[in-house]
């Protein structure tokens, strides 16, 4: 005879389907206990949040490297809370393929020409950014699943603005210490872009922020290499799972001395 499902005991159901696994904490090494059905974990020795299972090494030019996964909290101005990953690296230039023929990719965008922190008024990767011997890179990794509640076509812009807005929190921080940076997709300081007339200019420079992209960064790449994460698109018959928003802040051996992580 079988039971109606009604009478079937949770915590008997779930210690028969999972189990417990042992992982090591990134942070401070120390082994942590995560559930077979759970995606991330706490270490209960240094307080870090980690997701189970992520590589946190790379490889780039033979060369091993490290990333940092975390995963954070935020909440917005209405109170909704939502977690999200964010990855750290130190990566070399050799990292960061960029051409102009990525900039041209800019040129399908129904808003092309709008912007003036995108093409065709941002410099090219090398113009804007100089010599540099790493760079600070900054991935943060959205679920679109927090935003189930809009239609299909603006989950990705709200996720996208969530992501923008945390990732350029940080970059501005290191910008006031002086550093060169690079954020994520196009600037949204104003409602509109003055980039009408012959004398465009930007009556918000402190706050416009050129993104990777713009400048001709190839971003399928920069994210493979760095955190071995390959980039979903969503179409008319897929959404993808999450979204991304990639930054960077560049070092050279002078600047990298007085580095300080943002607040």
């Amino acid at each position: 005879m079988r039971l109606n499902d009604s009478l079937k005991c949770p915590g008997l159901e779930r210690a028969l389907s999972v189990f417990p696994e042992m992982f090591h904490c990134p942070g401070c090494g120390a082994e942590v206990e995560i559930w077979s059905d759970e995606k991330k974990g706490k270490c209960t020795v240094c307080g870090s949040y980690f997701i189970k299972g992520r590589h946190d090494k790379g490889l780039v030019d033979g060369r091993n490297f490290q990333f940092k996964v975390g995963i954070l909290e935020y909440a917005d101005e209405t109170g909704i809370r939502l977690y999200y990953e964010r990855y750290e690296a130190e990566l070399p230039p050799s990292v960061f393929e960029h051409d102009r023929k990525y900039k041209i990719a800019c040129e399908a965008c129904k808003r092309y020409g709008t912007n003036l922190a995108c093409p065709p008024f941002s410099p090219v990767f090398h113009d804007y950014i100089g010599e540099f011997h790493a760079a600070k890179t900054i991935c943060i990794r959205i679920p679109q699943e927090y935003f189930s509640h809009l239609a299909p076509e603006d989950r990705y812009i709200a996720c996208f603005r969530t992501g923008k807005k945390l990732l350029e929190e940080e970059l501005r921080q290191f910008r006031k210490q002086g550093f060169k940076i690079a954020g994520a997709g196009p600037c949204l300081a104003c409602e509109e872009c003055r980039t009408e007339g012959t004398e465009s200019k930007c009556h918000k420079p402190a706050k416009l922020i050129y993104s990777l992209e713009s400048l001709g960064v190839n971003l399928i790449s920069l994210a493979q290499k760095g955190f071995n994460i390959n980039l979903e698109w969503s179409s008319n018959n897929h959404l993808a799972d999450f979204v991304c928003v990639i930054g960077a802040v560049f070092l050279n051996k002078k600047s990298s001395r007085r580095l300080q992580p943002a607040p």
